[in-house]
This record gives C-alpha cells, sequence and structure tokens, in this order.
C-alpha cells in the first residue's frame, strides 16, 4: 500500500499522498464524463486514502475545477487541492471544444502572466472549487515564457501565499530543461514535468 504512504512538501507542513488524482479526464478530456461518474472517481480515490488532488481551469475550461470542488464536500480530513495559473476563462468560441466536450462551446481560454492575470486566475479557481484558498498554485505550462514565470508570476504567487491564499508554489510543466531553468532561479515548493 506504498500509494498510501505521504511525502512532506518541501517549506510547508502539507504531506501529500505518494498517488494523486489528476482530473483532466474529469474535465471530460476527449470524451464526455458524467458528473455521477466524476462524483463516484473522487470519492473513490479519498476512501481510498488519495489526499491529493490536481486540477486546472484547462480541464474542461473550468468543469474539471467544479467537479473536484463538487466532489470534495464533506470530506474531513480535507484532501490536498492544487490548481494551475497562467489561463483565464472569457466569453468567446471554444477552440477545443472537440478535445473537451463537457465544456461549453461559448467560452475561450485566454493567457494574462501579469500580476493581475494571476491574481485573477486563482481568484476564479478558488470561485469554482468553492473554497477561499488552496494549497497548491502551479504555473502551468510556462516553457514559452520563461522569464515571465521567473520575474513576475513567481513574485506574484509569493505574495499570494504570505496572503494565505496558497500554501505551496511549483510548476507544472511540458519540458524538463525549461523546468530546470525556471527552478534554479526561484525557489519553489514542487516542480512536474509530463
Amino acid at each position: 500500500m506504498r500509494h498510501l504512504e505521504q511525502s512532506a512538501i518541501h517549506g510547508t507542513d502539507l504531506k501529500v499522498s505518494r498517488l494523486g488524482l489528476g482530473t483532466a479526464p474529469l474535465g471530460g478530456l476527449f470524451k464526455s464524463v458524467a458528473e455521477s461518474e466524476s462524483d463516484s472517481v473522487i470519492h473513490e480515490a479519498l476512501n481510498s486514502g488519495v489526499n491529493y488532488i490536481d486540477t486546472a481551469p484547462l480541464y474542461g475550461y473550468g468543469v474539471g475545477e467544479k467537479r473536484v470542488g463538487r466532489g470534495i464536500k464533506g470530506f474531513s480530513p480535507a484532501p490536498v487541492i492544487s490548481t494551475k495559473v497562467g489561463r483565464l476563462l472569457r466569453p468567446g468560441k471554444n477552440a477545443e471544444y472537440d478535445k473537451f466536450p463537457d465544456s461549453d462551446p461559448n467560452v475561450e481560454i485566454y493567457f494574462d502572466h501579469s500580476p493581475v492575470g494571476i491574481r485573477k486566475s486563482l481568484e476564479e479557481s478558488l470561485t469554482r472549487l468553492g473554497k477561499e484558498s488552496i494549497e497548491i498554485a502551479y504555473i502551468h505550462d510556462a516553457d514559452n515564457w520563461v522569464r515571465e514565470a521567473i520575474d513576475v508570476v513567481y513574485p506574484e504567487l509569493h505574495k499570494m501565499r504570505e496572503e494565505g491564499l496558497i500554501k505551496a508554489i511549483g510548476i507544472g510543466m511540458n519540458w524538463c530543461p525549461t523546468s530546470v531553468a525556471i527552478m534554479k532561479e526561484t525557489s519553489f515548493s514542487s516542480a512536474s514535468c509530463w
């Protein structure tokens, strides 16, 4: 039962199970998912001892975060939740509706790496999750904007950590070399490349 073992996140009081639940599929990635099925997956993970759930505004264009928020209600102790910043939602044409069939066809993703945009991204995620704060905020897919991630996004997340909106800062990237480049100039709690 090694998946139940917990690992500490450096610089925080957080401990996460070795196995976490990623929620891109629960946002309807490539296939529609019934809300009851999403709830069932989240409840099964939590009841099995998984205490870490990762989501993002990208996953179903907000659908993934809403489903996580609904699925974790009433669970005690509350799981560790991570979401991501860098992408925001607004009215428009959904260019990835075929990729996320549960998403709204009249909502589009846009990028805003300004301090205001990063704060708005996290605040909107908290609303969708039904939470006042979360444990981990990842800078999402910064492979093509490394300098902004270091000079603009990280300092804004650091402020939000001091305000108690988040406990840990990390990066969720596609390529390890860009992850390493960012880590060399910042002080992250966690990182992942896929």
